[in-house]
């Protein structure tokens, strides 16, 4: 029997690609060869084209335009939301593929020192 966060991920997975959440986080649509279940490496930019957040409230100072993308990156049990700058999703998976592999190879201090949360 699956636990009540594993049907809740499941569930996450299957509605992917819907334009909008009920916590007002829009996501980017999937193409037919970056599905969830396709499982690419975190390494690979169809990873993190599919993990890409349209974030609605933004800091008003900030400059960033109200259809840039971010994204939630992960590595060694810590995480962030990085802003991608763009809302171009080649370029935003691009950017966010990026970020996580200056986590792992450099760490999470000059991750964060050269990509802007």
């Amino acid at each position: 029997m699956k636990s009540a966060t594993t049907q809740h991920r499941s569930k996450s997975a299957r509605q992917f690609g819907r334009t909008k959440s009920p916590g007002g986080i829009s996501y980017a649509t999937p193409s037919e060869e970056d599905r969830p279940e396709n499982n690419f490496p975190r390494t690979d930019a169809r990873y993190w084209r599919q993990r890409l957040l349209l974030r609605r409230y933004r800091f008003p100072a900030s400059g960033e335009s109200e259809r840039d993308l971010a994204a939630f990156v992960d590595y060694a049990g810590t995480g962030f939301f990085f802003p991608l700058g763009t809302p171009d999703v080649e370029m935003a998976a691009a950017k966010a593929c990026q970020i996580y592999q200056t986590a792992v190879k450099q760490g999470w201090s000059d991750a964060c020192r050269h990509f802007s949360r």
